[in-house]
């Protein structure tokens, strides 16, 4: 399972959205903060398809300002190899 916590605070909002990707579907929790939220499970018809839309909403959340809470380190999904990549998690390699 690969689980992203992500937080988004502005003069007007205080929100929180939570992605988890298990399997075939994925279950997202959102709401504004100190509240209970919603929660919402999508299920889809490959582990791919769910990776894929899974990547996709988390793109779209960064795009619009979400900050992610802990980086993102209980994720071993390849998003989170690549997010090390553009942080320059690889130069170890190049040594």
């Amino acid at each position: 399972m690969s689980r992203r916590e992500f937080e988004f605070s502005d003069d007007k909002s205080n929100k929180f959205w939570t992605i988890e990707l298990d399997g075939k579907s994925f279950t997202v929790h959102y709401g504004r903060i100190g509240t209970n939220g919603q929660t919402q499970t999508k299920e889809f018809a490959s582990p791919e398809a769910a990776k894929k839309e899974y990547d996709k909403l988390v793109a779209e959340k960064v795009k619009k300002g979400y900050k992610e809470k802990g980086g993102g380190s209980s994720s071993s999904s390849s998003s989170a190899a690549l997010k090390e990549d553009e942080d320059g998690g690889d130069e170890e390699d190049e040594d």
